[in-house]
């Protein structure tokens, strides 16, 4: 499996409340997270740790956006 694509299975494992990921073209990945989450919480919280869980060199666009929500957040990642 490619890193990139096991980041995408590894994050959702690690955080619950993402409810979706998909790669919308190579350097974009979407994730959306319940309608239920604190979503400027969950923001900050990705972005203080995502590195933790990057082993890949490339380019990512990771989008956070909540399920049925029009906030997204762009996280670029290397």
């Amino acid at each position: 499996m490619h890193l990139r694509e096991r980041f995408a299975s590894e994050i959702r494992s690690l955080w619950e409340n993402i409810v979706e990921t998909t790669f919308i073209n190579e350097e974009t990945l979407m994730v959306y997270v319940s309608a239920d989450t604190d979503f400027d919480e969950f923001a900050d919280c990705v972005r203080d740790t995502v590195y933790d869980y990057v082993e890949f060199d490339e380019h990512l666009n990771l989008i956070l956006s909540q399920m049925d929500g029009e906030e997204v957040v762009d996280i670029q990642i290397n």
